[in-house]
């Protein structure tokens, strides 16, 4: 009987819409033309339900739901140098099922231990100064272990927080890391609801992602400045 907080819900329309959850599990969306819909709730560690709704012009409709949450399970396992097997701290490894997203960061030691549900995964998994892997792993009886081997290089693909600062002076349109929510002109998706099609995670840096009108994420009275961590070139 909590309240959920972050839960995604989406009315499946092809006008864009979608909202959040807050610490209450309170939400707020609509769109513009009545009609019967279908309403996707979603959170990470809970499975999705869909129902349906008819939304009538001029009426609020109010719609609570309950999610039920899925089974922990526990996945482990050792981030390595594909070269010099020596262990890799502060890797990332990002799990990417139908039941959420789950994080895990390797010590020391470049171990790591996540707890998710069972289900298929993509895996991702970078650290700063080496290429990024994605792999599909399952998930069936509440454990997992898979290693996973890196090969030195720069890239990042934004599925995780690698460490890239903001500057500069704008009043909008400030560069933020997540799932893109498109703006919008008549209807129509302007700049991208989703991240660039073949690259890992769902994640890219956009300014501002509030999502909208047009105009609504540009960049105003300022410039805006996204800066990479170091780049160590001994060597190269």
């Amino acid at each position: 009987g909590a309240p959920i907080e972050g839960a995604d819900v989406l009315i499946t329309a092809p006008q864009a819409n979608g909202a959040n959850s807050d610490v209450n599990g309170n939400y707020a969306t609509g769109l513009a033309t009545a009609g019967p819909y279908e309403v996707t709730f979603s959170a990470d560690g809970y499975a999705s339900l869909t129902v349906s709704v008819d939304l009538d012009n001029g009426q609020l409709v109010v719609l609570d739901v309950e999610l039920t949450p899925i089974d922990v399970a526990v996945i482990t396992g050792l981030v390595t140098d594909a070269v010099t097997g020596q262990p890799i701290p502060n890797a990332i490894v990002v799990l990417n099922g139908g039941s959420g997203i789950f994080e895990g960061v390797t010590d020391f030691s470049g171990n790591y231990q996540i707890s998710a549900t069972n289900d298929n995964y993509d895996v991702a998994t970078g650290a700063w100064g080496y290429l990024h892997k994605g792999q599909t792993e399952v998930v069936s009886n509440g454990t997992a272990a898979f290693n996973i081997e890196l090969i030195r290089g720069y890239q990042d693909d934004f599925f995780a927080d690698f460490g890239w600062t903001v500057s500069g002076s704008a009043t909008t349109g400030v560069w933020e890391r997540g799932d893109p929510n498109g703006t919008t002109s008549g209807g129509e998706f302007v700049n991208p609801e989703d991240d660039v099609s073949g690259d890992l995670g769902i994640a890219a840096y956009v300014t501002g992602n509030d999502g909208g009108g047009v105009g609504a994420d540009d960049v105003d009275d300022g410039t805006m400045t996204l800066t990479s961590p170091t780049l160590g070139l001994n060597g190269y």
